[in-house]
């Protein structure tokens, strides 16, 4: 898992975002992350957590998709945690 995903499992973990609708868009998303990574890379690494059913879409926020941590992304960000 690259630094960036365990980021962003690590901000939805934060938000609690661990259903549909405790969803957090790409742009807040970004905005939490303490790294300047732009949104498009941002968007990269959801669309790879989601490939690799880490996360899920949730309702929509507007327009806008919004992704939470599923249940092997809560296992897995717990294992990283566990590394430290």
């Amino acid at each position: 898992m690259m630094r960036l995903q365990a980021l962003i499992l690590a901000e939805l973990d934060r938000a609690k975002a661990l259903k549909k609708i405790r969803g957090l868009t790409i742009t807040e998303i970004t905005q939490r992350l303490p790294s300047s990574d732009a949104r498009v890379t941002v968007y990269k690494s959801v669309t790879a957590l989601l490939d690799e059913g880490l996360v899920a879409e949730g309702v929509k926020a507007g327009r806008a998709r919004s992704f939470y941590m599923t249940d092997e992304g809560v296992k897995a960000f717990e294992r990283i945690k566990n590394e430290k």
